[in-house]
């Protein structure tokens, strides 16, 4: 007892020499309410993304992208070898229990204490022990190291945050898909109307050109008027072909991320101009740390770095290990279940203390401790990421929406005055300059109306990811 309460106590001492946590600074929580919004409802991050897509064709490209992408399917694996972590540091916290047997071969020297002793001693009565002296054993050995200071705990802690880290991120390439499909397939039906919005200008523009080309013969216009016309015609060509060029750009980029080779992607061409959900919703900031599957993972980072440091000042203290065997042994196979003859067991138990040369114990402290603080500064910055985000997304969803109001005033508007100039025109009470203003103009305007609706869409999509939604 004297010499536990010894070794105790040197341990004790020993341990003293254990560094302390620096403590990180409180995290800021989010504000109270987004910047130049009150919504009280509940953020429409919590619509499941079929309820949110309404168009059957964009549905089967995510569905597709759901089960097919490689991203998603590394995700599944990386939570799969976290699972194990937790299983193996949960292990190291019960004893080990092994089973196995041997058989060796000794001689000792003559000369020695041993060999001496086995030259005078009975193994049986009237046998000697021999000179060669086999030894043949089976049981069981089993080891367990008691945590004392909560070491292999805080271990099997940050393996469990690991695993909710994981499966936050599998959820972000969830969310991160259902987004970027969402924006490709809005960027396809826009190039599909621009397309045939080119073509309806272009049938328009060679049949001005026929007038043209008739007033010339007329002597009423000239050769510059037909070249000028020629020129625009070509210029929409060009843009036709770009636009092409584009949609056949995002078509690849959409087929990547439902993870399949290049072919067609059907599409609905009505739901650009289809009216957004009603329940436009964005709640209250602090909603993102229960939805943003990137504020999720950033916060269980941070819990694994914690108990990675826990651990760390854990390591400096005395290690309390208990060892025991049962078995049995003989010289001859013959005895090997003889009882209790052959019948072992030991039971041991030690308490282990570092002290010289604890540089690696300080070294995998700091590396702890810095991570923990970086891992803190990574989850500040992650959260005020997504309310900027987030409030970004609302206020561009409102301006575009006042944007395209005015766009569809001033589509109509040049519709009235271009349909009034190809009047006068055939009329002869204009000249072919103000036509082909007239022409450019409306077809500019009619391009900038698509592209309001374009990047209204764009922006619903965009606010429903910076909320969180996505992965559900």
């Amino acid at each position: 007892m004297r010499c536990l309460a010894g070794m105790l106590a040197a341990c004790a001492v020993v341990s003293c020499g254990a560094p302390s946590i620096v403590e990180s600074p409180t995290l800021r929580p989010p504000p109270p309410a987004w910047l130049g919004a009150v919504s009280e409802r509940p953020t429409m991050a919590a619509i499941p993304w079929r309820t949110w897509i309404d168009d059957p064709a964009l549905r089967a490209l995510i569905d597709g992208a759901l089960s097919d992408n490689p991203d998603v399917a590394i995700a599944a694996q990386r939570i799969a070898i976290a699972h194990a972590g937790v299983v193996r540091a949960g292990g190291a916290l019960r004893p080990a229990v092994a089973v196995g047997g041997g058989a060796s071969l000794a001689k000792p020297g003559r000369f020695t204490a041993e060999g001496a002793g086995n030259a005078t001693t009975d193994m049986m009565p009237g046998t000697v022990v021999p000179t060669v002296v086999p030894d043949f054993g089976h049981g069981l050995a089993a080891s367990w190291e008691i945590d004392l200071w909560g070491k292999l705990r805080s271990a099997r802690d940050s393996a469990v945050a690991q695993v909710q880290a994981s499966e936050a991120a599998r959820d972000l390439v969830r969310t991160a898909l259902v987004g970027d499909l969402a924006a490709a397939y809005t960027e396809l039906l826009a190039l599909d109307h621009a397309d045939g919005i080119l073509a309806r200008s272009l049938e328009r523009q060679i049949e001005a050109a026929e007038v043209l080309r008739l007033h010339k013969a007329a002597g009423r216009a000239n050769e510059l008027a037909i070249q000028q016309f020629a020129a625009q015609l070509a210029a929409t060509e060009g843009l036709r072909r770009d636009t092409a060029r584009q949609a056949a750009e995002w078509e690849a980029r959409a087929n990547v991320l439902v993870g399949r080779f290049p072919q067609p992607v059907a599409r609905d061409k009505a739901w650009l101009f289809a009216d957004l959900p009603t329940d436009v919703s964005a709640g209250v900031p602090a909603d993102l740390l229960a939805h943003r599957p990137d504020l999720r993972e950033a916060e269980a980072v941070l819990r694994a770095a914690r108990c990675d440091l826990n651990a760390a000042r854990a390591a400096f203290f005395p290690s309390a290990t208990l060892t025991a065997g049962l078995g049995y042994r003989a010289y001859n196979p013959l005895y090997l279940l003889h009882t209790p003859e052959s019948l072992a067991f030991s039971l041991a138990g030690g308490l282990v203390a570092p002290l010289l040369n604890r540089g690696e114990l300080d070294a995998q402290f700091q590396v702890a401790q810095a991570m923990q603080v970086q891992a803190f500064l990574a989850y500040q910055r992650a959260v005020i990421g997504a309310v900027g985000e987030v409030t970004t997304a609302l206020s561009n969803l409102r301006a575009l929406q006042s944007v395209l109001e005015h766009r569809k005033a001033q589509q109509a508007a040049l519709v009235k005055a271009t349909e009034a100039a190809d009047l006068l025109f055939r009329a002869g009470k204009a000249t072919y300059l103000e036509l082909l203003m007239a022409r450019q103009a409306s077809l500019e305007a009619e391009l900038e109306l698509l592209e309001a609706w374009k990047r209204r869409r764009l922006a619903h999509v965009y606010l429903f990811r910076a909320l969180g939604g996505g992965w559900r």
